[in-house]
């Protein structure tokens, strides 16, 4: 398992934060920032990580 971070960039300051979620590298697609499969885990991570860029998202007003 290894530990998910959230990166932003606003006005060239990057900020880093543990997203406080392990995942399995097996079941990462680095392409798409997301966990495959259909497993609870996956679900759970996904929407995590949804939260996190939708919470930034709406806090910048600016999208990746």
């Amino acid at each position: 398992m290894i530990p998910l971070f959230c990166q932003i960039t606003v006005d060239g300051k990057e900020s880093c934060f543990s997203m406080k979620c392990d995942v399995n590298p097996n079941y990462w697609d680095v392409e798409t920032g997301k966990a495959t499969g259909r497993t609870e885990e996956a679900i759970k991570t996904n929407a995590l990580s949804s939260f996190w860029h939708n919470f930034v998202t709406t806090e910048t007003g600016r999208s990746t």
